[in-house]
């Protein structure tokens, strides 16, 4: 075969080479935010762009952090910041707006009339002139106005009071 062992005619030191892997950056991550009418249900953030082995984190200030993504019901704007953590990438970061903004209604006084009789005129019904309530919840206001002359004066619809659940 022609080979020879002369390794015994060398003085061979042994040297420990280094392999490393550095994190890639991996791919775009986004974060969706929210903006819409309020309507009674809750919305959060949406986060594309995940990769197999990321942790998914969420937090509000950008110091305390958590896997359970926040969710809002009420009117408000909040930024949401979201993070991906993987061994195998770098970090990545992005944060997004939740924007809740008020449902628009009006509440109509009813009008009324009658001949002169010297009683002073009250109506104290409203009714839903425009936009809609959320499921589940009921109106209640007050309207005052009153006119015991002939003549006319408003009928003035104020301390609208939305609940939530059926009026009893």
């Amino acid at each position: 075969d022609g080979l020879v062992d002369v390794t015994e005619n060398y003085d061979v030191t042994l040297i420990p080479g280094s392999l490393t892997i550095t994190p890639a950056t991996g791919d775009e991550f986004n974060v969706t935010g929210y903006t819409g009418v309020y309507d009674g249900l809750e919305h959060g953030v949406s986060v594309i762009g995940q990769m197999t082995g990321d942790l998914i984190e969420y937090s509000l200030d950008g110091e305390i952090w958590s896997t359970t993504s926040p969710m809002f019901i009420n009117v408000s704007t909040t930024t949401v910041y979201v993070r991906a953590t993987n061994p195998n990438y770098t970090d990545r970061n992005d944060s997004a707006l939740v924007t809740i903004t008020p449902r628009p209604i009006t509440i109509t006084a009813a009008s009324d009339d009658k001949i002169y009789d010297g009683d002073p005129l009250t109506n104290g019904n409203f009714s839903l002139s425009a936009g809609s309530l959320v499921a589940g919840h009921s109106l209640n206001a007050t309207v005052t106005g009153s006119q015991t002359n002939v003549g006319s004066s408003p009928n003035i619809p104020s301390s609208a009071i939305i609940i939530d659940g059926e009026e009893n």
